[in-house]
């Protein structure tokens, strides 16, 4: 009996005890040269799944500044410390634009870190940012 306890303690640690990435998530991208401010839509499904927009502002490009919409593309949640993965796709070319590693920052679980890379139409790393993000939405609400 204590045996089956101690299972189910550890299943229910590894699974129940942090919240959904659900929601939304505000924050900023801290990069070499400049930071932009960044929103995401982030939806975790029950099969470990990451799906999701995030929207990066104030990329400057020859018209001026733009948003740009990257959808999540293979998101997924690494069980074995709980991070979290994925690619955004912002435009129509088969190669990510950027990739995105997160982890929870807080013990509150509603602060998210970690970094993203933009990525050239080599697949090439070309800039690294920080990324600090707090959840602006609670899915429960």
């Amino acid at each position: 009996m204590l045996r089956a306890l101690v299972v189910l303690s550890l299943v229910l640690a590894a699974t129940g005890c942090r919240p959904l990435l659900d929601g939304g998530w505000q924050g900023t991208a801290s990069c070499p040269n400049e930071a932009y401010p960044i929103s995401a839509i982030l939806n975790e499904t029950k099969d470990g799944e990451v799906e999701g927009v995030v929207y990066i502002e104030g990329i400057n490009i020859i018209i001026g500044d733009v948003i740009a919409r990257g959808t999540i593309d293979d998101g997924e949640v690494d069980p074995e410390d709980g991070s979290f993965r994925f690619e955004l796709q912002t435009d129509n070319e088969p190669l990510a634009d950027f990739t995105v590693d997160l982890e929870y920052g807080n013990d509150e679980l509603t602060e998210l870190e970690g970094h993203i890379d933009q990525l050239d139409d080599n697949a090439t790393v070309v800039q690294t940012c920080d990324v600090d993000l707090e959840r602006s939405t609670d899915p429960n609400d």
